[in-house]
């Protein structure tokens, strides 16, 4: 699949965004700006690309930026009703998730004041820690905070967000559990960094990072009971946690923004005992691949027409499965990272569709384990519920089912065509 225009002019965007550089009005003009604003929402990057579209001036007036006035004509951004309006909306969105930002900043201070009080050691996470690293605050926009704390205060971790005024989502059994309050605050308490969707390498590596986090605090009396990871670890996490998204539903080209900034930062961090962690885990493809796309991609603007023939075929692969699935991915981006990821079938060929429908029909014993927690006691009842799997809910329900087949025979055409 090639890049369109629209994506491609996104990912100047971003390049110059994180680069720091304004960029130039012709290829902007080349875009269709309310897809592009559209696409941006999408990708939960509004706020980047706002950066970018403000420093080309294209927040000024027409006389300011004549570049982007054409006195009505072809390319006259100023005189085109839609696009002012979709550049009215992306300065909206960029402003609330300045606002959500400055927000959680201070409910999580309040929380984790709470959990020293407790004395419950805790480690913030994800885009919590990745914020930082971009250029400017809200940059970065984040739909929750996720933190990690000491399993053993679980329920009066629960207990606290309860008085808080926050709502439970999350089944008991789950390694994390998610709570809501209005109106946008949105915190997921984890017991367990991953999960049963990746290799047991990786939740055995994981299982005991408790271990090897260190304090936070380097004062003696240690009022503050924040941990951290070692470097190594943090960016294996990070690794660890982007594959687990990438080969389920997908994941977006913030993503990839993330890996850009993470190398261009904190580079040292892949040294050689991180290489053979990642090597030992089966994760150092995805890495390099995640890597070298984020470098190809940001690390120097290039035109919209330059940036496709920056990548090879596997950036390709993955620069399309961010754009497909957006910044939440989608069932049809699953099915087609399990196809190419989990299949090793780049072609989504007949034998990679048929290879997707036995792991469907016939899931991992882990799987069962997380659906079904009678099993965990009950284990040689296994059986019972892969025949039941195999004669009644193969795929699911039946618009699942139906969904799934269409999903399947549509990934091949459209490779076809794309070709």
């Amino acid at each position: 699949m090639s890049m369109t225009q629209n994506q491609a002019v996104l990912i100047y965007l971003l390049a110059s965004a994180l680069g720091g550089t304004a960029p130039q009005a012709e290829y902007i003009r080349a875009a269709d700006i309310p897809e592009l604003v559209a696409e941006a929402k999408r990708q939960n990057i509004s706020a980047l690309c706002f950066s970018a579209l403000s420093a080309a001036g294209l927040y000024g007036t027409a006389a300011e930026a004549p570049a982007f006035s054409g006195a009505g004509g072809t390319g006259d951004v100023f005189g085109d009703e839609a696009a002012a309006k979709a550049l009215s909306k992306l300065r909206e969105r960029k402003d609330k998730a300045v606002r959500k930002i400055m927000l959680l900043d201070s409910e999580r201070a309040e929380i984790f004041r709470e959990l020293d009080r407790m004395k419950i050691w805790y480690l913030p996470l994800k885009g919590i820690k990745l914020k930082s690293l971009y250029p400017g605050i809200g940059m970065r926009e984040m739909s929750d905070n996720d933190i990690l704390i000491d399993p053993c205060g679980r329920d009066r971790v629960h207990e606290l967000m309860l008085r808080r005024g926050y709502t439970a989502l999350s089944k008991p059994a789950e390694h994390h559990d998610v709570y809501l309050k209005q109106p946008i605050y949105n915190f997921e308490i984890h017991v367990g960094l991953i999960g049963d969707f990746l290799d047991k390498r990786v939740r055995r590596y994981f299982d005991d990072i408790s271990d090897r986090l260190t304090w936070a605090d380097s004062s003696p009396d240690r009022r503050c009971y924040e941990r951290k990871m070692t470097c190594s670890d943090e960016y294996v996490y990070f690794i660890s946690h982007t594959y687990g998204h990438y080969i389920s539903l997908g994941t977006g080209i913030r993503t990839v923004c993330d890996a850009y900034l993470i190398d261009h930062a904190r580079g040292s961090c892949l040294d050689e005992e991180t290489a053979e962690i990642l090597r030992e885990l089966g994760l150092d493809r995805f890495e390099s691949l995640l890597r070298r796309t984020a470098v190809d991609l940001f690390d120097r603007p290039a035109s919209p027409d330059e940036i496709s023939a920056r990548l090879d075929t596997e950036e390709s692969a993955l620069v399309d499965s961010c754009f497909l699935g957006g910044v939440h991915g989608s069932i049809e981006n699953g099915m087609k990272n399990d196809i190419q990821i989990r299949g090793g079938d780049m072609e989504l060929s007949l034998r990679g569709k048929l290879g997707y429908i036995c792991r469907r029909i016939f899931p991992p014993v882990s799987w069962y384990h997380k659906h079904f927690p009678y099993l965990d006691k009950h284990p040689y009842m296994i059986v019972l519920f892969a025949l039941r799997r195999l004669t009644v809910r193969a795929f699911g329900s039946r618009h699942r089912l139906k969904k799934e087949l269409e999903v399947l025979g549509r990934l091949g055409d459209d490779s076809d065509k794309k070709r």
